[in-house]
């Protein structure tokens, strides 16, 4: 699709791009596809290179930058997706790793700011608030890529695994002088039976999930008072769990065993 000049309007408090406006008849209008919310697609902040190039998996980039790219897109009439990107050259995109990892952290949480980009006019926007209704409606239609095919659930696991290898490589080293988490290290790392170590590793993991998004709870919160998010009372490291589900969390071990070692060597 060509490309615009306007950057995306995005939220002030979540810092999301808006979403489209829609109704239910623009749908009886004309086929419809789905709409990434971060682009352009070749951006270095989305896991390409300079050149246009995506990176090789094991570059550090990669990951974080595939997980935003993944984790939010809009099902839009092609008529309403052809205006805006006719108008609109992409949002401003996370560049830190804590900048991403919010990001994808409150787009799989199902946050959808109260405001949206009125495109009906070709060659033209307003950015509308939304009524109760009209929010439910187009929160309804925005999820993460490949959601909607019982198929592909590769998108899924890639944001799983981003916010694993974060939490990991981020919160433990948050976490790790408490006595608690230093008691289950040792038993992680020298454990006196396998099912000790199984249990350690799940503890230490879920703490190092509730640590990762401490810092988002109050935004969180705040989202739910404003009414961006539909009727859940899940707190926000229960809706991370969604995404990296327990049943996952040996598939990390190795990574967790490496990670606490170089954190503190007398721990081994």
């Amino acid at each position: 699709m060509p490309g615009g000049i306007e950057i995306t309007p995005r939220d002030e408090l979540t810092r999301l791009p808006l979403s489209v406006l829609t109704r239910r008849t623009d749908f009886l209008l004309s086929d419809a596809d789905y709409h990434h919310h971060f682009h352009p697609l070749k951006s270095t902040e989305l896991g390409y290179d300079d050149d246009g190039k995506k990176l090789p998996t094991d570059n550090p980039d990669y990951l974080p930058g595939r997980a935003v790219r993944f984790s939010r897109g809009q099902y839009l009439p092609k008529w309403l997706h052809s205006n805006y990107h006719e108008i609109f050259v992409g949002p401003e995109l996370p560049q830190t790793a804590e900048e991403k990892f919010t990001t994808v952290v409150l787009a799989c949480a199902g946050v959808v700011p109260r405001q949206a980009i009125n495109l009906y006019t070709p060659g033209e926007y307003e950015v509308v608030n939304l009524s109760n209704r009209q929010h439910d409606f187009i929160r309804r239609r925005i999820y993460f890529e490949g959601a909607a095919s019982a198929v592909n659930r590769s998108r899924k696991n890639r944001l799983g695994r981003f916010i694993a290898e974060y939490a990991i490589s981020n919160a433990l080293g948050e976490i790790i002088d408490e006595a608690a988490i230093r008691k289950k290290a040792g038993d992680f790392l020298k454990p006196t039976s396998e099912q000790k170590r199984l249990e350690a590793g799940h503890y230490l993991l879920m703490q190092a999930v509730g640590a990762s998004v401490a810092n988002l709870i109050d935004i969180h919160k705040e989202a739910q008072k404003e009414g961006m998010i539909g009727n859940t009372k899940r707190k926000l490291g229960e809706v991370v769990l969604k995404y990296f589900p327990e049943y996952k969390f040996p598939d990390y071990y190795a990574s967790l065993e490496d990670r606490l070692t170089s954190l503190d060597p007398s721990i081994a």
